[in-house]
């Protein structure tokens, strides 16, 4: 099945849209997966470009973006979730904090000079 590259630009126009940001991407489709995308859009009644942009709309919502907010802020449900990995991590080492990397690069160097020592 051969690949070819389309631009699904439908009109030759540059969508702009002043309220946000925008950003062309290029993805590679087979011949068959773009009939199927413009009898889609056609069906519709809308361009390639919106229907693509809807479909990718349900697949990555935007709750799946960053954790961070505009304004700077984290959400409750992420400082929640950040205290569930906290306790599962807790649970998991049974109370056991992590040591700090360089005590244990000490001490591991004076292992290493005790060995060599011993030549």
């Amino acid at each position: 099945m051969a690949i070819e590259k389309y631009l699904f630009d439908d009109e030759h126009h540059n969508y702009v849209d002043d309220s946000e940001q925008q950003d062309k991407i290029t993805i590679e489709l087979s011949l068959q997966m773009r009939k199927r995308v413009k009898q889609a859009a056609h069906k519709r009644e809308i361009s390639a470009k919106q229907y693509l942009e809807q479909t990718l709309e349900q697949a990555v919502p935007e709750e799946e973006m960053a954790v961070e907010q505009e304004s700077g802020t984290i959400t409750r449900e992420a400082i929640a979730r950040l205290r569930r990995i906290r306790e599962q991590i807790i649970q998991d080492r049974q109370g056991k904090l992590f040591e700090g990397s360089t005590e244990l690069i000490r001490q591991m160097r004076e292992e290493r000079i005790q060995e060599l020592e011993q030549r």
